[in-house]
């Protein structure tokens, strides 16, 4: 049986031209939604891989069944090529192959492929036909391959995945990144659901509409019934079924509407990310053939009086952007990365953003669901390109995927077609395609959340393709006050997000933040039409990006140094900076003694950023001992607090205790449980540091240490005969001194010492005697140290004139024994593979500036498999 193309859930056969995605056997993307029935089978694991350098291997039919690829190399899937250090700068077409069995019992069924995410476009041959050729391979994509699959019997699967294209300054990862999965249902089955929850404010309920897209793969028509459950928190509360008709050979769409009474209405917010499961069935007979489910929530977002509304409440919030990838795991987006990423966003009080110019998984959109966050989801349409021609269908083909995998996404506020695509010099039809693109989503695809498009241009631009979107994103990295007037004044009936602004990269030392961020946002604040922003960014990211202002070049080890943490995950001192800017009180401070604690709130001004409605934030004091135990844990509830609002002041009252206190920690708790604002009062200095390793290179000296508790800071204290200069402070894991004294330095001897601070005092390590024995190198300063899939990822300083690595990695932690050597010459970041699961290695690094310009090995990390 042969399938038409649908790209979008609801409009068969819509689409059909020049585009990718022109086979009979691709089916529409569906909602990302869990299959409960059938059978969910991985195709992950290790698939043979080779590297298309010279292009040859559609030419040479490396697709064919036939084809010997026993001298190819072994990758997994998911993962991405650019991880392993021989590809790691390879772009261009790596292709993969892979042989599985059928599974059993499929005579009859209906089987689909699924790709969730491949970089960037790609082809797929299935024993030895081609069945997908997919430009953007951003989406998660489905082949219905019922007919191709050979049954009892092996089957052989060939990817070709090409990663030149390239959208901003990203790193373009390559290869399969995200799982790869067989799905066998019943001929009868549901592709997909799409949730449309509308509530009524003033009366508290909700109209709830879902239509179920079914595919009927029999030869006949069928009478089936429609049966839905919705559960909230584990109750059901409404349940009910129809019966259809669904034509053979044929994709179906039945509606069903419902409407929520207000006691079971929990509006979905920011700081109340409520959800509630919807459970759908098909039955034939007295049979139940197919069931999927799904997340939604029930929320307004609009534009309205001038300000904009979430479920009829002025927000004014803050954001970041977020590139989703990291230099140890590449954009596989591995969950303990993205839940980490997302969490410290939280902490950070960002609340609305863009986020990401990427789509994103869905697994990645049902965390921020759950946690609650406002996001704009957009494709990657950037900079000068031919996809802003109305007559080009890829753009329109992508926002198809876009809103079609994501539209029961409570966290997705808004659709953008594009980024800085404005400049009508450079893209001559964009005006048209703004318009056009605009209108197509809200028509055709989601009339239930804002469309727009980012501008950089709309400061000098009257005319501005931004200006058919519902507001105005606007992107700004200088001149910030003057240029949102810019805009406003151009467009003075819109409302504007600053989705991205920045001024300086701030650095890759966690220690340096270059630039003024209080005076940044400032410069956005009191201004009625600029309801929120974004700064660019929240993360490092990897990149080869050059530009003709040196200063924001990428750096020598291929990292974008503009984010709050570094590519390897480690917070930066503008982590607390911004912090600070997006609280949702202007003030908190503390008056503290035995007895009683008062709490300080100032709140935000009306026009504030942010400013919005803070409802079940609690005040937390806690009592923490010597050794890091919580002794006692206080919890004041704050009443409803409003912009505007006169600042207030709680207390807490302390009781006498028999256990030591060491610090006294005054947190700001969100409704989510998360940490906003906090102080702690010291009462004792911090554990002795210990210093693990130093390192000198003749003219300065390195030292190596371990945190400690109740440190918020470290410093060094070196001198030749005593102890009489002093670093300055750090928050990172070493120190490095100042050029040492004039002259020649060998022979020398430096006493060092190790300083843990806070704000109670300090305690000092052991005197060091570190003697100056020649002039060298320093070896790499070691950043972070992961277990990752079969192998361990190591990120790394990088520094011009280093040619060469070398990494050792053991068993034993004195490197003696089954000790082995990797040489690679990459930039930032390595791997070493094929390691063994569940033992324990041990790494270190030395780094070579010239074939005998040589450093030490640097400390040893410890990583278990």
């Amino acid at each position: 049986m042969k399938r038409i193309i649908s790209i979008s859930v609801f409009l068969l056969a819509y689409f059909i031209g020049s585009l990718s995605f022109l086979f009979a056997q691709q089916i529409p993307p569906g909602l990302n939604m869990e299959s409960i029935s059938g059978q969910k089978i991985s195709l992950n694991g290790m698939w043979n891989f080779k590297a298309d350098y010279y292009d040859k291997g559609e030419t040479q039919q490396w697709f064919n069944r036939s084809y010997n690829d026993a001298g190819w190399d072994q990758l997994p899937v998911p993962g991405n090529w650019d991880i392993r250090n021989e590809y790691a700068d390879f772009t261009g077409k790596g292709w993969y192959r892979t042989v599985f069995n059928s599974p059993a019992g499929i005579t009859g069924k209906s089987v689909r492929l699924n790709f969730e995410a491949v970089g960037i476009n790609y082809k797929v041959w299935l024993n030895d036909q081609l069945i997908g050729d997919v430009t953007g391979g951003f989406f998660s994509t489905y082949f219905d391959i019922s007919e191709q699959l050979k049954t009892g019997a092996k089957n052989c699967l060939v990817v070709c995945a090409d990663n030149s294209f390239r959208s901003g300054a990203y790193w373009s990862w390559g290869g399969i990144r995200r799982p790869v999965t067989l799905l066998v249902d019943d001929p009868i089955h549901i592709e997909s659901v799409k949730i449309t929850a509308t509530p009524d404010l003033k009366k508290g309920t909700a109209a709830i509409t879902f239509n179920a897209a079914i595919f009927n793969g029999n030869k006949v028509n069928e009478v089936v019934d429609l049966m839905y459950e919705l559960s909230f928190k584990g109750k059901l509360i409404k349940s009910g079924s129809k019966k259809i008709s669904v034509v053979n050979s044929n994709l179906n769409n039945a509606e069903i509407n419902f409407s929520l009474a207000a006691k079971d209405v929990q509006l979905w917010h920011f700081d109340f990310p409520n959800l509630y499961n919807l459970k759908v069935q098909i039955k034939k007979g007295n049979t139940i053939i197919h069931e999927i489910k799904d997340r939604f929530g029930i929320r307004k977002v609009e534009i309205a009086d001038g300000k904009f509304l979430l479920n009829g409440e002025s927000v004014r919030a803050m954001g970041l952007n977020w590139v989703a990838d990291d230099r140890l795991t590449g954009n596989t987006l591995q969950p303990e990365v993205f839940k980490r990423d997302i969490d410290n966003m939280k902490t950070l009080g960002v609340n609305i953003t863009r986020l990401s110019h990427m789509p994103l998984p869905k697994d990645v959109y049902d965390y921020l669901d759950e946690k609650g966050i406002l996001v704009i989801a957009e494709i990657p349409l950037w900079g000068t390109t031919k996809l802003t021609d109305p007559a080009n269908p890829i753009a329109r083909q992508w926002m198809r995927q876009l809103v079609s995998n994501h539209f029961n996404h409570p966290s997705i506020i808004g659709w953008c077609v594009g980024n800085e695509i404005g400049d009508k010099r450079r893209n001559t039809k964009v005006m048209e395609y703004g318009e056009k693109a605009i209108q197509f989503v809200k028509d055709s695809l989601d009339n239930s959340r804002l469309v727009v498009l980012v501008s950089h241009t709309a400061n000098n631009q009257k005319e501005d393709p931004s200006q058919f979107g519902d507001f105005v994103p606007y992107n700004t990295y200088g001149g910030w006050g003057k240029n949102v007037e810019l805009v406003h004044n151009n467009q003075p009936g819109k409302l504007i997000f600053i989705s991205e602004c920045g001024g300086n990269l701030i650095g890759e030392d966690i220690n340096t933040s270059t630039g003024n961020f209080p005076k940044m946002f400032n410069e956005f604040r009191d201004r009625e039409y600029c309801f929120g922003a974004s700064l660019w960014t929240y993360n490092d990211y990897r990149s080869d990006y050059r530009t003709s202002n040196i200063s924001w070049d990428s750096k020598i080890d291929q990292n974008r140094d503009w984010g709050l943490v570094d590519v390897y995950g480690n917070k930066k001192r503008a982590f607390e900076i911004i912090r600070k800017e997006f609280a949702p009180f202007r003030l908190l401070t503390v008056k503290n003694n035995n007895n009683n604690t008062e709490v300080n709130l100032q709140p935000r001004n009306k026009l504030d950023l942010p400013a919005y409605t803070l409802r079940e934030y609690k005040l937390v004091c806690e009592d923490i001992g010597k050794e890091g135990q919580s002794i006692k844990k206080s919890t004041i509830i704050i009443e409803t607090v409003n912009p505007g609002d006169a600042a207030f002041t709680k207390s807490f009252e302390h009781e006498a205790t028999n256990q030591e206190i060491a610090a006294r920690k005054i947190s700001l708790v969100s409704p989510t449980n998360y940490t906003l604002m906090d102080t702690t009062i010291y009462y004792v200095v911090p554990q002795k540091p210990v210093i693990r390793a130093v390192f000198n290179d003749g003219n300065k000296i390195r030292v190596v240490f371990d945190h400690v508790n109740f440190a918020t800071e470290y410093k060094l204290l070196y001198g030749e005969n005593e102890l009489n200069i002093s670093t300055v402070n750090t928050i990172d894991n070493y120190i490095e001194t100042d050029k040492l004294s004039g002259g020649n330095n060998i022979g020398k001897v430096y006493q060092i010492q190790l300083l843990a601070i806070n704000s109670f005092g300090e305690a000092k390590s052991s005197i060091h005697n570190e003697a100056i024995k020649s002039y060298g190198k320093l070896p790499p300063v070691i950043k972070g140290v992961t277990a990752f899939q079969n192998g361990i990822s190591i990120g790394y300083s990088s520094e011009k004139g280093e040619y060469r690595y070398e990494v050792q990695y053991s068993t034993k932690p004195d490197f003696s024994l089954n000790t082995h050597t990797v040489q690679i010459k990459n930039k930032g970041a390595c791997y070493i593979p094929d390691l063994e699961q569940g033992v324990t290695y041990y790494v270190r690094m030395c780094v070579f500036e010239q074939y005998e310009i040589q450093s030490e090995w640097s400390e040893s990390y410890k990583v278990k498999l």
